[in-house]
């Protein structure tokens, strides 16, 4: 996952990995997570490559659009699979503001996953303040799409800080053979279990993730289910 230069990322020994990821066969769901750094991607090999979802990267502050965010959403869909669209966080905007341009470029349909937000840096200011921006972030989405993002983090940044959030959908990385352990009654949903993944279809590493539970679990909890959006009037949204 990219992140603007000269923003601090938390790097933790469980969040590093250097070795290949050999992929799991022991979980219901099986997926990917991708953004401009894996290249041309040829889908319909992804597919047949046991991969039933995958997270695309769309946004990234309050104003970078990831270039391969729309081909990547076209062609995955095209393919048969599960897609959900991501906002990478960052601390030198408000949560309000990313919010509001994430929604003006995201794709989103029936039958998609749900948004996710992906908070992993340090924060710029103290831990009450990344609260409230995140919750802003989420109060947006929440009035414009009905539902509540999806929460990526890794676990030692959870633990330490979104402890928060430990009632929300939570879909965490840990390069470790043990899954995450969350503070509290926090669980995780979805788990990213390593970053140098190899799958027919794409050149590049990219990250592995499988989901907890079963697939009706998936679709009745993960996938949007109302119409499809065409435009977002991000302007009405401001106040």
């Amino acid at each position: 996952m990219r992140i603007i230069p000269l923003l601090i990322f938390i790097i933790s020994v469980s969040c590093v990995q250097t070795e290949k990821t050999n992929r799991k066969f022991t979980f219901q769901f099986d997926g990917i997570d991708v953004s401009h750094h894996q290249g041309e991607i040829d889908w319909s090999k992804v597919k047949n490559d046991s991969i039933d979802f995958v997270f695309i990267k769309a946004t990234e502050g309050k104003d970078f659009l990831d270039t391969s965010y729309a081909t990547n959403y076209r062609e995955a869909k095209k393919s048969g699979l599960l897609v959900g669209s991501y906002h990478f966080f960052s601390t030198l905007s408000p949560g309000k503001n990313q919010a509001l341009y994430f929604l003006e470029k995201m794709q989103i349909d029936k039958g998609d996953i749900i948004p996710v937000l992906d908070i992993e840096i340090k924060p710029k200011h103290d831990k009450k303040t990344l609260i409230l921006e995140v919750n802003d972030f989420i109060s947006v989405i929440e009035d414009s799409l009905g539902v509540t993002p999806i929460i990526y983090s890794n676990q030692n940044f959870f633990n330490k800080y979104l402890a928060n959030f430990q009632d929300d959908l939570l879909w965490i990385a840990r390069y470790n053979q043990k899954d995450p352990q969350l503070s509290g009654s926090a669980e995780w949903h979805f788990w990213q279990y390593g970053q140098r993944g190899k799958v027919s279809g794409i050149n590049a590493f990219v990250d592995l993730n499988v989901f907890c539970c079963s697939k009706d679990d998936f679709y009745n909890r993960f996938v949007y289910k109302k119409r499809k959006l065409i435009k977002f009037a991000s302007n009405k949204l401001k106040s």
